[in-house]
């Protein structure tokens, strides 16, 4: 199996077609619809990056990104945020994300910046 993804998106049906296009190129899909206790299933399932919306019910994915990124454990591991009601020069200056992703997304960009990601 290719690189691991933790997809953490609460939509169900985008989280659906996330798991089916990222598992068709390959990677391994690991999915949750909230980013609650993420330094434990992040530890557990040990992804290689994580794919994560911003808008998780009443969480905040940029504050899930910086526990994500100012953790020991988990510093290293790349994260995109995913938003269609966010600009992406806000969401990278106060998040620490590795990339971001607008919604609708265009699957051809999606996949070219996990890729830079994961093969850097």
């Amino acid at each position: 199996m290719g690189k691991r993804i933790l997809a953490v998106e609460n939509d169900a049906d985008i989280l659906e077609i996330l798991d089916i296009l990222l598992t068709s190129e390959g990677y391994e899909v690991i999915t949750s619809t909230t980013g609650q206790d993420i330094i434990p299933i992040i530890q557990i399932c040990k992804p290689d990056l994580v794919l994560m919306d911003i808008r998780l019910g009443f969480l905040d994915g940029r504050e899930i990104c910086r526990t994500i990124k100012t953790n020991e454990t988990t510093k290293h591991i790349p994260v995109f945020l995913m938003s269609a009601h966010a600009r992406e020069e806000d969401v990278m200056a106060d998040s620490f994300a590795d990339g971001f992703i607008p919604k609708p997304f265009d699957f051809d960009k999606l996949r070219n910046g996990l890729e830079s990601q994961l093969s850097a």
